[in-house]
């Protein structure tokens, strides 16, 4: 129960962070939004079994994000 709550958190804030690539949205609400879905997918990913077909596509979802997510700063600062 606990994983596919946390990978749907962590799916809403992969939507978040597009939306607000192409929307403008505010950088401080997309930052934390952003931060839980890391955080839960985190723990998420930690319940599946990594080597399985449904776990290593999560991880590598979880892994592209996760370089995205080191452009959020830029975003915040205009950088």
């Amino acid at each position: 129960m606990l994983g596919k709550l946390s990978f749907g958190i962590f799916i809403l804030s992969m939507i978040f962070f597009l939306l607000s690539m192409f929307q403008g949205l505010s950088g401080y609400f997309t930052f934390s939004i952003v931060t839980i879905g890391v955080i839960s997918g985190i723990i998420g990913g930690l319940k599946k079994d990594p080597l399985s077909k449904t776990g290593l596509w999560t991880n590598a979802i979880f892994l592209v994000f996760l370089i995205l997510l080191l452009y959020i700063p830029l975003m915040l600062f205009g950088g």
